[in-house]
């Protein structure tokens, strides 16, 4: 028994702690043999993620509201206030749509691959290792790039800070890259070495980001009183400086509320280190719905409000630092005070994407699907982390710097290509649980039962529209202003291309995710599906072998 009585502790005490002990340790020995009966793999990382860890850290990775601040500018010209405003409204949705999907698939096979690995399962021994290649390298790569963003909008958000007191000073291009390298690595240490403390501070980020929210709404609301933008401004003011109609102006600038929640399967990955993941997962995944949501329709609406000089804000440099000066009526202390938030929310984001990027691209190497998949799917017993595919994801983010600091439009690129990229590696996965009539062997605690034909259906149809969205140009014309060029469709194809060679290279021999499924298309194509048992005897007769 642990001594707590000699730390000022009663024998009370000391039973409270047992019992604590005990539970949690019954839970991790549940956990393992569930993780070995569902999807096959033996546990090999702690379990330090519980339920408030997990709603926190995908509060901090998606940073809902302070992300919208990010890309202002470019809303502003694709529509105007309103337009980010209803299609932030949208984008829920849409989003909220496919988080139930991501919720029951996870619910049902709750690895840290995810895509890659249910896809594996859906598509069966004729489709299946093919498409879970290919899954596997969009979700890789979608989560390398998008650590990138972050590193990138985090350096221009710090320099929006220097311009608050001087907006003359011109910004060095390799200013900005030496504070996106510093946002790489110090993050990176921080995720290697205290890897521990990152459960307590992703709970505490919870709570953070809830009440930093309050308090910027706050001193928005009242120290730009008698000063606020009309009802008409914020609600009903079009802007179009994009070329295109109306209505495709509106969908391109989808582009600026989609980074509100960033990517909707973080904490899929962190399966294999979490709690109770059948459960805690999908909780975890919806919550970046419904509390991103509420924050970050007030905030922008907060925002919208306060923006008394519209062209202004468009020719700043810095949006975001424009709005909070107008919304502080010039206060240079109190915009710095809201920018300053901001940061610390987009650093502690930096630590978790670490954490994330790391795991799926471990879990991935652990079935043979990256190079150097030997190294890369090791854990370094002393850190309890994958170090090495930690490193190798640090790396390729520390290559693409160099497009940020010389090649603008590419990096603009691979910014947008992130959510191409995840889309394209959800729907996969979906698309196959829709057509292989949803049969698994044995749904989790989350299951949609006959709702889920029509979840699955319009999730589908949104990530469609997403993927061809995306890669739109956002000004029009094209032909002979390469500038307005929207590169993404560039980018992945690149990577489409990289994984279709890597398959012959690597994929076709080597590759050797479980392809298992009880209903494949190999049934559907063949005018058949047959009936599985799905009954939770025998999810425990397998459990019992373990």
């Amino acid at each position: 028994m642990r001594d707590v009585e000699g730390h000022g502790g009663s024998s009370a005490d000391a039973i409270e702690v047992l019992d604590h002990d005990l539970i949690v340790t019954a839970q991790a020995e549940k956990d393992a043999k569930e993780l070995i009966a569902r999807t096959g793999y033996k546990q090999v990382m702690k379990r330090r993620w519980t339920r408030w860890g997990l709603l926190g850290i995908v509060q901090a990775m998606a940073a809902t509201w302070t992300t919208q601040s990010g890309a202002l500018q470019l809303g502003i010209y694709e529509g105007g206030p309103s337009a980010i405003i209803y299609g932030f409204i949208l984008m829920t949705i849409g989003n909220g749509i496919v988080a139930l999907s991501l919720a029951e698939l996870v619910s049902a096979w709750p690895t840290s691959g995810g895509a890659y690995y249910w896809i594996g399962q859906l598509g069966g021994p004729k489709y299946g290792r093919f498409l879970s290649w290919v899954v596997g390298y969009f979700n890789t790569f979608s989560w390398i790039v998008v650590m990138a963003s972050v590193c990138a909008f985090l350096a221009s958000q710090l320099i929006g800070c220097v311009l608050l007191y001087d907006e003359t000073y011109n910004v060095p291009r390799w200013t900005l890259y030496i504070i996106y390298m510093a946002a790489l690595i110090g993050p990176a240490i921080y995720a290697i070495f205290l890897n521990r403390t990152l459960p307590y501070i992703s709970r505490f980020m919870l709570y953070y980001l809830c009440i930093a929210c309050v308090i910027s709404i706050l001193m928005i609301v009242i120290v730009s009183r008698g000063n606020y933008a009309t009802n008409k401004f914020v609600w009903a003011t079009w802007v179009n400086e994009t070329g295109w109609s109306n209505a495709a102006c509106f969908f391109t600038g989808l582009i600026n509320p989609a980074f509100a929640y960033g990517l909707l399967d973080g904490t899929i990955h962190l399966c294999e280190e979490s709690e109770d993941p059948e459960r805690n997962i999908p909780l975890a995944i919806l919550s970046q719905i419904g509390i991103g949501f509420v924050t970050g329709i007030c905030y922008i609406v907060a925002m919208m409000y306060s923006i008394s000089d519209l062209d202004a804000v468009l020719n700043s440099p810095n949006p975001t630092q424009e709005v909070y000066l107008q919304s502080m009526q010039g206060g240079r202390g109190g915009a710095f005070f809201l920018q300053f938030i901001v940061l610390l929310s987009l650093w502690v984001a930096c630590c978790d994407l670490q954490l994330t990027q790391a795991r799926m691209t471990w879990s991935f190497s652990r079935d043979g699907g990256m190079p150097f998949s030997t190294t890369l799917s090791k854990i370094n017993r002393r850190f309890g982390v994958p170090l090495y595919a930690q490193l190798f994801g640090d790396f390729i983010v520390l290559l693409l710097g160099f497009l940020y600091l010389f090649a603008d439009q590419a990096f603009n690129a691979l910014v947008g290509s992130s959510l191409v990229l995840s889309c394209l590696a959800l729907i996969i996965p979906i698309t196959a649980h829709l057509l292989t009539g949803r049969k698994v062997p044995t749904p989790g605690p989350f299951w949609l039962g006959k709702f889920g034909l029509v979840v699955n259906f319009l999730s589908v149809c949104w990530l469609a529209f997403q993927i061809v969205v995306y890669q739109l140009p956002y000004f029009l014309p094209v032909v002979g202003q390469i500038e307005n060029m929207n590169w993404t469709v560039v980018v992945v194809g690149g990577i489409f291309i990289i994984c279709i060679v890597m398959w012959f290279v690597q994929g076709r021999k080597h590759y050797t995710v479980s392809v298992t499924a009880p209903a494949t298309f190999d049934d559907v194509l063949d005018g058949h599906v047959v009936d599985y048992p799905t009954t939770a005897a025998v999810y425990m007769e397998s459990a019992k072998k373990c």
